[in-house]
């Protein structure tokens, strides 16, 4: 049995995405659940890619709390010895907390200033359907295809 599938069905129009050195950074969660003294323990993963180089900061934590996350991204920029201009984030919780009537992006305050402080501004990830454009779920999937688990999360 000899199965045809046409390929204009498959095709999909993406346009190559740019980055220049220092402008973006994207920012998110992912969730791991590991043997903890032989319980099973959720923990995430706090994620921030460079735009430019694609490298990656990876920190184990126990809770996503907004205190957490600040804490995370005061961590990777000195890990990345700065900043850059912009962090690009999906939905997350802790940074968006909703739609205005117009449909743009309601921010966190608390992390609006936050980000204020330490010079970036927010942006909103681009969507193409409904899943996010986004660089760091490759380092997440390779992260836990390693079987990559922290060593202490105290």
């Amino acid at each position: 049995m000899i199965l045809y599938i046409s390929p204009e069905r498959y095709l999909v129009s993406f346009r190559k995405l740019k980055h220049h050195l220092g402008k973006q950074a994207q920012v998110d969660w992912g969730q791991f659940t590991v043997n903890w003294n032989g319980k099973k323990k959720r923990i995430y993963a706090f994620v921030m890619v460079l735009g430019y180089s694609r490298m990656m900061y990876l920190e184990f934590t126990e809770n996503e709390r907004l205190e957490t996350l600040m804490g995370c991204h005061v961590r990777a920029m000195e890990y990345f010895g700065g900043r850059t201009e912009t962090c690009l984030y999906d939905n997350m919780k802790t940074v968006v907390t909703g739609l205005d009537e117009g449909g743009h992006i309601v921010w966190n305050e608390r992390f609006a200033s936050f980000a204020t402080h330490h010079g970036f501004t927010l942006k909103r990830c681009a969507r193409i359907g409904r899943k996010p454009r986004v660089r760091w779920k490759t380092g997440l999937a390779t992260s836990k295809k390693t079987g990559l688990t922290p060593l202490n999360l105290s």
